[in-house]
């Protein structure tokens, strides 16, 4: 029995650790404080392909509040059209086969990571506001 409330303790216990880690990791510095400086500048990248379903779902589910949101500050979107990648400064990227893919890149350009696909708005704020975590932009 003893080892049953572990069971049912630790769960809560995990989600307490991460809350706090989070909250002791909060800086005073506002995103448009750190979207000022060129030099720390990430941009969000999304190639899409022409006639994706799922690309237009993400348009229309979260693009409008992308944009107005600490991500869109701290990484402002661009967006291009996989026809169009191989003459964009983007071509050093690798090639998506699946749309629409998010890339994150750095201040010089450099890929930091990316998500492939879209399925929902859910899965797109947690994920990236994860991604952002990850990578010390949030």
């Amino acid at each position: 029995m003893t080892s049953m409330k572990y069971i049912l303790v630790a769960p809560f216990a995990i989600v307490f650790l991460l809350f706090v880690e989070l909250a002791g990791a909060q800086s005073s510095e506002t995103p448009q404080d750190l979207a000022s400086d060129p030099d720390a500048r990430h941009t969000f990248l999304l190639i899409d392909l022409q006639g994706c379903p799922s690309c237009r779902a993400w348009k229309r589910q979260v693009e409008p509040a992308y944009s107005a949101s600490n991500l869109g500050i701290l990484a402002p979107l661009e967006r291009i059209e996989i026809r169009e990648i191989d003459q964009s400064p983007y071509a050093h990227l690798e090639r998506p086969s699946i749309f629409p893919t998010f890339v994150l890149l750095g201040p010089k350009g450099n890929e930091l990571d990316r998500i492939v696909g879209y399925n929902s708005a859910d899965f797109f704020w947690g994920y990236t506001d994860l991604l952002f975590r990850n990578h010390g932009i949030l």
